[in-house]
């Protein structure tokens, strides 16, 4: 995949599409472009996760595209006026593949760390979706665009730590996202403090509801073949009893 970039993304006219428009309104013309140019668009970390009941603050909307349109996305992306950009190199250093697999557009103005924000492209082949792993979008104003099922999120992080090395920062950030999720989308638990809960996990309700969930995304067969042993990891985990050494890793 090469990294094709427009005349109009290299030209100083993107500072004034940056300056007039809001970061959200920029991705909104964004992603309406790329749905009409026939590329799939599905929903991906931190505005998926807010669906699932994390309070996470979606700076950089990210969506996963199709590895042979990433090119198409990124220059479509491009002749809007957002500039492809490449990741500070702090940001590649703690979220590994997550930004350096990335086509980072800017929509913000200001490229001052902490306050430049991005519309984030990433190849689908990166998470191991399949098309059977993705529902539409409640959304009706992004109807064509699609989100990954509940049990498919927690497969494609454990698949995305499994395939990382064991001190990749992909894998440190996929498993810091996998605790995200388990504490307010599996627990439900707002202003956790390991100090308020003196209850055992086969006592605790949150614990037990989690584990209950996993056990129906088994049962029904949400795991793919040969993959079960995914929902029996993540049964353990929820359970308190799996600890980050024993999660699969690649040499």
């Amino acid at each position: 995949m090469s990294r094709t970039i427009t005349a109009v993304a290299q030209h100083p006219s993107y500072i004034k599409v940056l300056a007039s428009y809001s970061p959200e309104d920029l991705v909104e013309q964004a992603t309406q472009k790329l749905l009409s140019a026939g590329i799939q668009l599905i929903e991906f970390r931190y505005q998926l996760y807010r669906r699932m009941g994390v309070p996470a603050v979606v700076m950089n909307p990210c969506y996963l595209v199709e590895d042979d349109q990433l090119d198409e996305a990124s220059n479509t992306v491009a002749d809007l006026g957002l500039p492809l950009t490449s990741p500070l190199s702090t940001n590649a250093n703690t979220e590994g593949k997550f930004v350096t697999l990335s086509r980072l557009h800017r929509i913000t103005a200001s490229t001052t760390p902490g306050i430049q924000q991005f519309l984030q492209l990433l190849p689908v082949s990166f998470t191991g979706l399949v098309p059977c792993d993705l529902i539409p979008s409640p959304s009706l104003s992004k109807a064509s665009i699609r989100i990954p099922r509940e049990s498919a999120v927690y497969a494609c992080l454990i698949r995305i730590i499994a395939r990382s090395s064991r001190h990749d920062p992909t894998r440190v950030q996929a498993q810091s996202d996998l605790g995200m999720l388990a504490m307010h989308h599996m627990y439900g638990m707002e202003g956790y403090s390991e100090e308020d809960d003196d209850l055992a996990p086969d006592e605790d309700p949150a614990v037990q509801g989690a584990l209950e969930r996993v056990r129906e995304w088994s049962c029904k067969g949400e795991w793919r073949v040969g993959e079960e042993w995914i929902g029996d990891l993540l049964h353990t985990y929820l359970g308190g009893s799996y600890y980050e050494p024993y999660f699969p890793w690649t040499d």
